[in-house]
């Protein structure tokens, strides 16, 4: 859910979830992007979840891999891409 709140000395609302904040500025750019990409307009609480996923999603993916686990990842990127024509 939601955590809202004031910061007193800029007067912004800024809202925020386990470490991430998404300021006013930055929500309405989001839904700009996203109005431009989908063509259609999102309110305030869809934009903040969307926003939410993305950024944890993008998280996820920054981590580093094991060597391992990248020879594995490699390797099935191999198998996926491969031609059954040759």
């Amino acid at each position: 859910m939601l955590d809202v709140t004031l910061n007193q000395k800029c007067s912004k609302l800024l809202i925020t979830t386990k470490h991430i904040i998404i300021s006013p500025a930055q929500l309405e750019k989001f839904k700009q992007i996203y109005k431009a990409k989908f063509d259609k307009d999102i309110n305030d609480q869809e934009a903040y979840e969307k926003g939410i996923k993305l950024i944890q999603l993008l998280k996820i993916n920054d981590k580093p891999i094991s060597e391992e686990d990248y020879k594995a990842a490699k390797t099935l990127i191999a198998l996926l891409n491969y031609d059954d024509d040759k």
